[in-house]
């Protein structure tokens, strides 16, 4: 899953984070820009009269990538690994050793 996060400072000087998902990755880094500062005049996301997105400071796509190990859930077993077993002979006698 791909994100857009971007960090923005209100009015009082503080950071704050938008995060977006699905976020299209196609845009112009200019586009991209252009579209968040255009959240910092909208006035409209304020907080007890501190403005929250007021100045934009970095923006990023983040990917998370998630890799199932052990999952009790899981109905149907879990395909094998095409490298060698992440825990070897030698690093079991190092635990077991201990």
């Amino acid at each position: 899953m791909r994100r857009l996060a971007a960090t923005f400072e209100n009015s009082n000087g503080k950071r704050r984070r938008l995060s977006v998902k699905e976020a299209n990755p196609n845009k112009t880094p200019a586009e991209i820009k252009a579209s968040l500062e255009k959240l910092t005049l909208l006035n409209i996301f304020e907080e007890e009269g501190v403005v929250l997105f007021k100045k934009v400071i970095t923006a990023k796509f983040v990917e998370k990538t998630e890799t199932i190990i052990i999952d009790k859930n899981e109905k149907r077993p879990l395909a094998k690994p095409a490298v060698k077993d992440a825990l070897t002979e030698s690093s079991v006698q190092s635990v077991t050793a201990v």
